[in-house]
C-alpha cells in the first residue's frame, strides 16, 4: 500500500520482471488455445472458473483497500499461475474451456490491464520491446 515504506532491493526488481515475462508467456499461450473436442467444462475447467470470479473480486477489493497494489499483483499472479497450468495439463480442451479462457483473457486486460497496465500489449510485442531495451 502506498503507505508503507518502499520495500526496493534489486533482487525484488529482478523477480517482479521474471513474474512480469511469465504473465506475458501466459498470455502467449492463451492466444495459442484450440478446441479438439466438442464438449462442456470439465471439473477442473470449473475450479479455474471459481478462482478467476474470485480473483476480480479480490483484485479489486485489493486496490481499494489503501492502493494495496502488491496484494492486488498477488492475486494476479495466482490466477496467472493457475491459467498456466491449466493450459499446459489439459490437451484435450474443448470448446466450452477454450470460450473461458478467452472470457478469463479478456476479464485479465478489463483489469489488470486497464488498472495497472499489465497485459495491455501482445506478448511478441512486449517481448521484442523488452529485448531492444536490454540491447541498448
Amino acid at each position: 500500500n502506498y503507505r508503507s515504506p518502499l520495500d526496493y532491493s534489486e533482487t525484488n526488481i529482478k523477480n517482479m520482471e521474471k513474474a512480469i515475462y511469465h504473465f506475458y508467456e501466459t498470455l502467449y499461450w492463451l492466444k495459442k488455445v484450440k478446441p479438439l473436442k466438442e464438449g462442456l467444462i470439465s471439473k477442473k475447467a470449473r475450479k479455474l472458473e471459481k478462482l478467476w470470479l474470485d480473483f476480480e473480486e479480490k483484485f479489486i477489493q485489493a486496490l481499494l483497500d489503501d492502493l494495496n497494489t502488491a496484494l492486488a499483483l498477488g492475486h494476479l499472479f495466482t490466477i496467472q499461475n493457475e491459467l498456466y497450468k491449466f493450459i499446459t495439463t489439459t490437451p484435450n480442451m474443448t470448446t466450452e474451456e477454450a470460450v473461458l479462457l478467452e472470457k478469463i483473457e479478456q476479464g485479465i486486460k478489463n483489469t489488470a490491464g486497464k488498472i495497472l497496465g499489465i497485459g495491455n500489449c501482445d506478448p511478441l510485442e512486449f517481448w521484442q520491446s523488452e529485448r531492444a531495451k536490454k540491447l541498448k
